[in-house]
């Protein structure tokens, strides 16, 4: 398959962003993007062929600055369905790109939504391979206890998310 990439800087973040021909399949949340993808797609590298084009990139780079601009517009982009995943995960993805801009849900809220109230050890897993983040937005899920969990851009960018989101809501 034909991949095609950019790393794009965005106020202070670095983002590596993978689009395929149906549309968005990878968006770094650390600034070591390559390594990052290829912990979340172990054999994709050896498997597809990437091609740097920032024009196929742009309607992402636009949405992410927007973004951080306080307007939220990444639900109007299309998602590659060649995120891989098991049933699960695409169940909890699935789940997170309804849940708005503002709000926040614990990994037990999360897995009671989509059926598997037993499972949120499972559904906190699904979280975090997610590979498009911000655009399916892991960083709304919080532990029980309201603390932050775990983030793979770290707690501090997790922390100005949900708090760039809480300001433009």
């Amino acid at each position: 398959m034909n991949l095609y990439f950019d790393q794009v800087k965005i106020q202070n973040h670095h983002f590596l962003i993978i689009v395929a021909e149906d549309g968005l399949q990878f968006v770094s949340l650390t600034e070591n993007g390559w390594d990052e993808y290829e912990q979340l797609f172990p054999k994709a590298l050896k498997q597809n062929t990437y091609t740097r084009r920032p024009a196929k990139i742009k309607p992402y780079k636009k949405a992410l600055q927007a973004y951080f601009n306080g307007r939220n517009h990444l639900d109007q982009l299309p998602i590659s369905a060649e995120l891989g995943g098991t049933e699960l995960q695409q169940q909890v993805w699935d789940a997170l790109q309804k849940l708005p801009a503002g709000q926040t849900m614990n990994y037990s809220e999360l897995a009671t939504e989509i059926g598997q109230p037993k499972s949120f050890r499972a559904v906190a897993s699904a979280v975090a391979k997610n590979p498009v983040g911000i655009f399916i937005p892991c960083h709304r899920v919080l532990r029980k206890d309201g603390g932050l969990g775990d983030f793979r851009g770290g707690l501090n960018f997790k922390r100005e998310l949900l708090s760039l989101e809480k300001r433009t809501v």
